[in-house]
């Protein structure tokens, strides 16, 4: 019995002794490890962690997204490994002149963080000086946004006036037989914003949603003489619609009841006239003489006219859009601003004292009736200073 005993006691310190080594055998043993974090001096642990990552957690070492490291987190622990850590840094940033801190590393350029933004946001940022500069811990800059937008505006269409003949009316007397409407238009653009202030705008595209219904006018053709007389005492309607003062027929001689009804109204043939047809006329309050040219113009106003130069839009000459107007053209004597809301982009106008023009640039002064006009020079831009002036737009894009 005891013999029995002993063996199954040896048999058990036998199996617990090749479960101990095994264990030993694959139990991760101590590693020593050196860690050099930034411009902390190199330090050395004893480590049981089993990938660069472990470690880092075990010591408790945060990293932040500009910090690089010379070896991968997720490689194997080594015996006497180095483990170096390249912090990165803040620096100071105006975003659309918001106040901002952003991470950098060493050898950062500006380009480089506009690109980061841009993976990050999906918004595309300028800086004021070059890409290629490189950033340091406390640097500071200034980046602006570039974003596009299509704002749609509708616009009013000016009705016409079409005047009609009518022999029913005497001469000078006027009757409606068509209020007329304005019709409606559709201008899509696409604006370019630089931070939160408008670049530029072009027309994508110039739809009319409503016609203009002109306005028909039925104008008297009958002149007052002896023998319209008895034909406007007895036609109820030319009294009620002419606009003449009463008739004095104090001294008028009666007529001949024996005459017959028609020997003082003149007959008018009236398959002379073609109904169907009426004759149109433009409105002369809408033909503008210039150098003894006739223009039709489709509305007159009176504005609050300013002068600028490429210089005075704030734009570095060494940028691409320095002289660019808000159409994408270059901008010349004849080029002026306007807000769209009031003037379309692309309308010929003729403006007072500076000629005819195209209105192809914004301002994020110029709202309302305000026109700013461009000058080459800046002394040209000083001496006109701001007027009132009258502006014809003449034609829509």
């Amino acid at each position: 019995m005891f013999r029995k005993f002993l063996s199954s006691l040896i048999i058990i310190c036998i199996i617990l002794n090749y479960f101990t080594v095994t264990i030993a055998a694959n139990a991760p043993s101590f590693m020593d490890v050196y860690l050099e974090d930034g411009d902390e001096p190199l330090v050395r642990h004893r480590t049981r962690a089993v990938t660069v990552e472990d470690f880092l957690e075990e010591i408790e070492i945060i990293l932040n997204e500009s910090d690089e490291l010379n070896v991968p987190l997720d490689e194997f622990l080594k015996n006497e490994m180095k483990i170096s850590i390249v912090r990165g840094f803040t620096v100071q940033v105006l975003l659309n002149g918001e106040e901002t801190e952003l991470w950098a590393k060493e050898n950062d350029t500006i380009g480089d963080i506009i690109e980061m933004l841009w993976e990050k946001t999906g918004v595309r940022y300028f800086c004021n000086s070059s890409d290629d500069v490189r950033v340091s811990k406390g640097s500071k800059f200034e980046l602006i946004s570039e974003r596009f937008e299509v704002v749609s505006i509708n616009l009013p269409i000016p009705f016409g006036i079409i005047y009609k003949e009518d022999f029913d009316l005497a001469e000078g007397a006027e009757v409606i037989l068509i209020e007329g409407a304005a019709g409606l238009r559709r201008v899509l653009f696409n604006v370019r914003y630089f931070g939160e202030k408008e670049d530029y705008r072009e027309v994508i595209s110039n739809e009319i949603i409503t016609e203009p219904v002109s306005r028909v006018i039925s104008r008297g053709a009958v002149k007052a003489g002896p023998n319209t007389l008895s034909a406007a005492i007895t036609d109820p309607l030319v009294l009620a619609e002419s606009e003449r003062a009463p008739l004095d027929l104090a001294g008028t001689e009666p007529a001949d009841e024996d005459a017959e009804a028609t020997e003082d109204i003149e007959i008018i043939d009236e398959t002379e006239i073609d109904s169907d047809e009426p004759a149109e006329e433009e409105d002369p309050e809408n033909i503008l003489y210039i150098d003894d040219e006739e223009h039709i113009y489709i509305v007159e106003f009176t504005m609050s006219a300013s002068a600028y130069t490429a210089a005075s839009t704030g734009r570095s000459p060494d940028s691409k859009s320095y002289g660019i107007t808000a159409m994408g053209i270059r901008a010349v004597r004849g080029i002026v601003a306007v807000d769209p809301t009031v003037i379309p982009l692309g309308s010929e106008l003729y403006i007072e004292g500076y000629g005819f023009a195209v209105a192809a640039d914004t301002g994020p002064s110029i709202k309302g009736s305000k026109i700013d006009l461009y000058y080459e020079t800046l002394a040209e831009a000083k001496q006109f200073g701001r007027r009132n002036l009258k502006v014809y737009m003449l034609r829509l894009p």
